[in-house]
């Protein structure tokens, strides 16, 4: 990740779905451009983020509603 990080010149992220949410395990800042100031054990709605989004697109259509539907 740190080498990921290094060559892109961008922020990495490490995470994680648990349920609805979608959990940060790991966040690596870059020196330069644009920083993400997520820290470790953070979390949001997995609906609410791009990372949330692919995740919940490699899932079967139905799983997918199901999990970004509010109950």
């Amino acid at each position: 990740m740190y080498r990921l990080r290094d060559r892109a010149g961008e922020p990495v992220v490490l995470a994680a779905q648990n349920g609805l949410y979608l959990e940060y395990v790991i966040s690596l800042h870059s020196d330069e451009g644009a920083n993400s100031h997520i820290e470790a054990g953070s979390r949001c709605l997995m609906v609410q983020n791009g990372i949330g989004w692919m995740l919940l697109s490699r899932r079967p259509e139905e799983e997918a509603l199901r999990i970004g539907t509010p109950r």
